[in-house]
This record gives structure tokens, C-alpha cells and sequence, in this order.
């Protein structure tokens, strides 16, 4: 147990689960996100039986325990099983493996958009539903900060919207590990362990990571964006609307950033990388530049993150 608990500590965060998590949220105890994770049917933590005997600890370390379980099994597990049927269907003649392709290039896209439509929904109607019950003015109450109950309300929406933002990250692990499984067991060849390789898996490394971890980033800003809306205008389909308006200036500014960092690569790195440099250099510029997007991309969701939770701040409790 010792040993388990020094790997842990020293880990480092960015491949801890429990960085990803919802309740990554909370870096201090709150006992009103204590309370309402264990009020929420899903994740499910003990059996019916034993809720009776268990403590308030128990069933809340359950549900914790419940969350990771089911997010390393759809978002790890399964998507790397399903990856390599996918490399061996992408691996057959042209005409199976083309429209198995396209369903891997669009059907992701749709669902994304179907997520933040959930992810809004979700956070519009737990924050309407408090508001309307008036239990932010009890809670202002006790000793907990106005920023503490935010804070636990964000985190439990965030445990709400987990399931389908797990199934898209999953999704998503599922290409990137399809596409590697590809690039290191080619088909018609032998895999060379030269430069250009190195910089291939380079490339697959940073562009699988941000495109996997996408979709959690997006779900922390509009589950953050719907309940900032929700908080601060009156009326369900108000708020709705708010945030659907919300959630597209956030797609906009996205497709601005990929939009911006495709020119740059255009008009000023692929000339200090042209082709006379060679085909590495060309490949290095292609690292730079998804590089530059998938950090951009991430600052964007972190800043995006920070003003919606700091307009929340001031408008939650204005009444």
C-alpha cells in the first residue's frame, strides 16, 4: 500500500487520473459538493444492501471510486480494444476501408456537437432549478463562501456531463491509437527507426493528446458558460439561448485559432522550412505548428474558463 501511495506522489500530475477528473475541481473540502455527489444516482458506488450500514464517507469514496472505474474502462480500455479491429478494417482494399474513414472523420465531429449541447443543457438546468428553489440564499447562510458553492455546483455539473465527455474522449483515444497502430505495423512495409519516424510518432504524440483531451476542456468551459448564463438572467429559455450563443462564439473562436495558425504556417514557417531543407525540416515545421494549436487551444478553454467563473462570481449573488 506504501508503495502504491509513493507512485502516486510521484507521478506526475499531468498523467494522474484524478487531474482530469471533475472533482479535480475541488482543492479543498466542501461539504456541500460532499453532500450533493452523494445524492447523484450515477456514478454508483455501493450496492443497496450496504447503504444502509455505510457511512457518509464510504458512499462518497464509492462514488469516486465508481468515476474512475468507469473512466478508465470507456475512456481507455475499450477504445483501445475497438482501435485495433479499427487498424485492421482501415489495414483491407480501398473500398472497406474508405467509408469506414469517413465515419471516423464526421461522425466525430457530429457528436461533439451533440455533446455541448448536453453540456449546456445540463448546467442550465441544475443552476435554474437551485435558482428557483432559492437555495443559494440558504447556503449563504452557513459558513461556506460564496466561491465554495460555486465551486461544488461546477463540480458536480461536471460529474453529470462525465459520462458522454468520457465516451468522446474515448472516441477520440480510439482514432489516435488507430492511427498509430497504423504508422508503427504498416500494411505493405517495415517500419524504419530513422528521423522522419521519430518525427512522425512526434507529431501523432502532440496532436493525439490535445485532440483526446479536447473534449474534457470543452465540457469544463460550457458546463461553465451555461451555468454563468443561467446565474445571470431570468427565465429557462433565456438561458438556454444565452448559452447556445455562448457555446457558438466559442466554436468561432476555435476555427479563428486553427483558421490563424494554418495561415501562419502557410505564409512564414513553411518558407523557413521549404522544400529545398528537406523533408525533415518539413516535418519539423508540421510539429511546430500543431504544437502552437493544441496549446492555443487549450489557453483559450483555460482563459474562457477564468472569465466565465469570474463573471459567475459576480453576478451568482448580486441579488
Amino acid at each position: 500500500m506504501e508503495a502504491t501511495d509513493y507512485f502516486r506522489k510521484s507521478t506526475p500530475a499531468i498523467f494522474r487520473l484524478e487531474t482530469y477528473l471533475p472533482t479535480s475541481t475541488i482543492k479543498k473540502r466542501n461539504p456541500l459538493f460532499d453532500r450533493q455527489i452523494r445524492t447523484l444516482r450515477w456514478p454508483r458506488g455501493l450496492r443497496p444492501d450496504e447503504l444502509n450500514t455505510a457511512e457518509a464517507r464510504e458512499i462518497q469514496a464509492a462514488k469516486i471510486r465508481g468515476l474512475k472505474r468507469y473512466t478508465r474502462r470507456y475512456g481507455l480500455i475499450v477504445p483501445m480494444l475497438c482501435a485495433c479491429v479499427g487498424a485492421a478494417i482501415l489495414s483491407r482494399p480501398y473500398y472497406v476501408s474508405m467509408w469506414f474513414g469517413l465515419f471516423l472523420l464526421y461522425g466525430p465531429i457530429r457528436l461533439s456537437l451533440l455533446c455541448n449541447l448536453y453540456y449546456a443543457v445540463t448546467a442550465v438546468n441544475r443552476i435554474t432549478h437551485q435558482s428557483t428553489m432559492e437555495q443559494w440564499e440558504l447556503l449563504r447562510l452557513t459558513k461556506l463562501t460564496e466561491r465554495d458553492i460555486l465551486q461544488a455546483n461546477y463540480a458536480t455539473i461536471q460529474v453529470r456531463a462525465w459520462r458522454l465527455a468520457v465516451i468522446e474522449a474515448g472516441i477520440r483515444i480510439c482514432i489516435s491509437t488507430m492511427i498509430l497502430l497504423l504508422l508503427l505495423f504498416p500494411a505493405r512495409s517495415r517500419v524504419q527507426l530513422d528521423t522522419t519516424f521519430m518525427l512522425d510518432m512526434m507529431i501523432l504524440l502532440v496532436l493525439g493528446s490535445g485532440y483526446s483531451l479536447e473534449p474534457l476542456w470543452r465540457m469544463r468551459a460550457v458546463t461553465l458558460i451555461g451555468m454563468t448564463f443561467a446565474s445571470w438572467l431570468d427565465g429557462y429559455a433565456t438561458a438556454i439561448i444565452a448559452s447556445l450563443g455562448g457555446l457558438v462564439s466559442l466554436l468561432l473562436l476555435q476555427a479563428g485559432i486553427l483558421i490563424g495558425c494554418i495561415w501562419l504556417f502557410n505564409r512564414v514557417i513553411i518558407f523557413v522550412y521549404a522544400d529545398y531543407y528537406g523533408y525533415n525540416r518539413q516535418l519539423f515545421g508540421q510539429l511546430i505548428i500543431i504544437t502552437m494549436i493544441v496549446a492555443a487551444m487549450y489557453l483559450l478553454f483555460k482563459g474562457v474558463q477564468r472569465a466565465a467563473f469570474h463573471l459567475l462570481s459576480r453576478v451568482a449573488f448580486r441579488g
